[in-house]
């Protein structure tokens, strides 16, 4: 992987790019990104995305352990 400048990730983040679950995926895995970005991507990456997080060896661990709350939440019902 290249190193990227953090303001260009913001920029992508903040872009209409991010509607793209690719490339949402991609910044979450990016070790350049923001530890705060990738972690505020992660509700919308999806429970299966998240889970898979958990078993990559190169990301922060702030992070996999939001994927692994994330992933937790998907089962619970807010309604009961």
């Amino acid at each position: 992987r290249r190193p990227n400048h953090t303001d260009v990730l913001d920029t992508i983040a903040r872009s209409h790019w991010l509607e793209k679950h690719a490339i949402q995926h991609a910044l979450i895995q990016n070790p350049y990104v923001r530890t705060g970005l990738a972690i505020s991507l992660l509700p919308q990456a999806g429970t299966r995305f998240c889970a898979a997080l958990q078993h990559s060896s190169d990301l922060h661990p702030a992070l996999k352990d939001a994927a692994a709350h994330i992933e937790g939440l998907a089962g619970w019902d807010v309604r009961g």
